[in-house]
């Protein structure tokens, strides 16, 4: 993930928009289920 200076702003940003609470999107655990099995 920090292999790149690309990857650590993106991570930084992302770590920004949680403590700021800006641009989150919420999703239930059912919806991550469908969207995401990894069990499949």
């Amino acid at each position: 993930m920090l292999s790149t200076q690309a990857n650590r702003n993106h991570l930084i940003t992302s770590i920004q928009n949680i403590e700021t609470k800006t641009k989150l999107v919420s999703f239930t655990p059912e919806e991550w289920n469908e969207k995401y099995n990894l069990l499949s």
